[in-house]
């Protein structure tokens, strides 16, 4: 199906589902009584994950700290200057 100008989404623009979308709803469930929906992932794919997270953490701690302690890294190489 080919995208046309200024149509909106229909629901008859899906694709039928396939065997593998058929395997993650099998292990995948709503837990009516938590209110969440539990999606099983492989080891692989949450360490990806866990990773990207504290990838993201850590950049975001270091370059505060970086951006905080710059101005006074220029103040001391200004005062320094032979």
């Amino acid at each position: 199906i080919q995208p046309v100008e200024g149509a909106s989404f229909s629901t008859n623009q899906l694709m039928p589902m396939g065997i593998q979308d058929e395997a993650v709803l099998q292990v995948s469930y709503h837990a009516e009584d938590l209110g969440t929906v539990k999606l099983g992932v492989n080891a692989s794919v949450f360490y990806a994950g866990l990773m990207a997270w504290m990838g993201w953490f850590l950049f975001a701690l270091f370059g505060a700290v970086g951006m905080a302690a710059m101005p006074l890294d220029l103040i001391l190489v200004f005062m320094d200057r032979p």
